[in-house]
């Protein structure tokens, strides 16, 4: 079973790039592996599989950027309710999801 060693950060694309941008370069910068689709990405991936793989099986701490925009998108919605469905299962992640 790999490692949860990851932070995964959900946004709202494009709408939230700037801050999740930022905020993936901080926790890098500070020795955290980040997954975020804009830093993970190279194109031609098969984003929803890989995501939630990425999110099942190698996240320790899911952000999700609460923004207006975040709310209304499939995307980032359906994100939050795979992690939360990973949070439910594993009562080890009792603070898995991090509302930013």
């Amino acid at each position: 079973m790999p490692t949860k060693d990851m932070v995964f950060i959900s946004h709202a694309n494009p709408e939230d790039n700037d801050f999740t941008r930022w905020l993936a370069l901080q926790l890098a910068k500070d020795g955290f592996g980040v997954w975020c689709d804009l830093t993970k990405l190279l194109g031609g991936e098969n984003f929803w599989k890989d995501a939630e793989e990425a999110i099942r099986s190698r996240t320790a701490k899911f952000i999700y950027v609460l923004s207006r925009a975040s709310n209304v998108k499939d995307g980032p919605r359906n994100e939050l309710q795979i992690a939360i469905n990973v949070q439910k299962t594993d009562k080890s992640l009792r603070t898995f999801v991090v509302p930013l």
